[in-house]
């Protein structure tokens, strides 16, 4: 885990989803490509940190999120995260 940041989960649209959390400020969302994890923006995240509330989510089927049977289209996966 990245110093500063903490790992957090969310029930949303009927599934459990995995962030990562940290700094101050206002909250910036960052979401790198399907299928790829938080992790990807590990490089990033501690400088923006310094600036902004961080978010950086696992979506369905990644990560430590929930991996359902269904619901990978691109609308659905981005309710979970605005949820």
């Amino acid at each position: 885990m990245l110093e500063g940041f903490e790992d957090r989960y969310a029930d949303v649209n009927g599934t459990r989803l995995h962030y990562v959390i940290g700094g101050e400020g206002e909250p910036l969302v960052l979401m790198d490509g399907f299928p790829r994890t938080w992790h990807g923006l590990h490089k990033i995240m501690t400088p923006l940190a310094k600036h902004f509330r961080v978010i950086a989510v696992d979506y369905r089927g990644q990560g430590e999120s929930d991996k359902p049977e269904g619901g990978y289209d691109k609308k659905n996966m981005a309710k979970d995260v605005y949820e």
